[in-house]
């Protein structure tokens, strides 16, 4: 199993959570010991969730590399998965806070029931956009929030600034899925890494499509059909780009990235927050330049 999780470990990637696990415990003079802890098992957890996507997918592909699942197949993939959290859960132990614990703990919790709401949504065209911030909020606000919350926890942060802290990160991490959404509907394939249309392919509800849908009904048999049929999907990209639903998903991203912003106001802990708004920042201009190119 070694070899597979140290090629995941090694596979590239932003390390945006290791790097926000820093950011939120600031200075820590004293305390270098547990930050790094904390951002090794932020990272390490985010690694496992990543394999078990793959495997839930069936991906054979990772960042342009073969995935563990398509390199060692289903078997090997999910201990490689499952070694990987043991090993977050290791290194949160390091802190020798039970509260560092129950909050890696929270974040699997929530990642486990994004996942089978997300499942359950499939191919549901009336799905509503509640389900869908909920699923946000699970599948990929919790380890920002996690990430955010140790880091804090680890730097010595009081109560309320691990909260607005944590809060900091579950709206950032709404943002972001939303415009990784509406990405996959007018990115180019060569930037994003994925195949345009990859949501409608797997039947995949996304904010702009649920937003199209309640604004222009009549789409439904399309959005349902192109899961099995590559030529409807491409014209439905095309529809859904310039349509005014992938803009009101945009404005949505904004709108979460503001309140990331804003968790950060008034701060009482010295956390880098210049950092922490500086991620939230490439986040709007993210969504800014989705919501241009869906408006031409």
């Amino acid at each position: 199993m070694a070899g597979p999780a140290r090629a995941t470990l090694a596979s590239g990637g932003k390390r945006t959570r290791p790097r926000m696990v820093l950011a939120c415990a600031g200075p820590a003079p004293g305390r270098a010991h547990g930050v790094v802890a904390a951002a090794a098992a932020v990272e390490l957890m985010h690694m496992a969730t990543l394999v078990h996507d793959d495997v839930i997918d069936g991906a054979p592909l990772r960042r342009g590399r073969p995935s563990v699942v398509g390199a060692h197949g289903r078997g090997r993939a999910v201990a490689v998965g499952d070694v990987l959290m043991a090993a977050a859960f290791r290194e949160a132990a390091r802190l020798c806070d039970p509260a560092a614990v129950r909050v890696l703990a929270r974040a699997t919790d929530e990642l486990t029931r994004g996942e089978l709401l997300q499942a359950a949504g499939r191919g549901d065209v009336g799905l509503g956009e509640e389900i869908y911030v909920e699923r946000c909020l699970l599948k990929t606000g919790a380890l920002l929030a996690a990430a955010c919350h140790l880091g804090a926890l680890a730097g010595g942060a009081p109560p309320e600034a691990r909260r607005r802290l944590a809060a900091f990160g579950r709206h950032l991490g709404v943002a972001y899925q939303i415009v990784d959404d509406v990405l996959d509907l007018t990115g180019d394939a060569a930037v994003t890494g994925k195949p345009r249309g990859a949501d409608l392919a797997d039947g995949t509800m996304t904010l702009p499509v649920i937003l199209a849908l309640r604004l222009d009904p009549w789409l439904g048999p399309a959005v349902r059909a192109a899961a099995g049929d590559a030529g409807v999907r491409a014209r439905l990209c095309d529809e859904l780009a310039a349509h005014a639903g992938t803009r009101a998903a945009a404005e949505r991203a904004a709108e979460h990235a503001d309140a990331a912003h804003a968790a950060l106001d008034d701060l009482a802990h010295d956390a880098d927050a210049a950092a922490l708004r500086a991620l939230a920042s490439r986040v709007l201009a993210r969504a800014d330049a989705v919501a241009v190119r869906a408006v031409a």
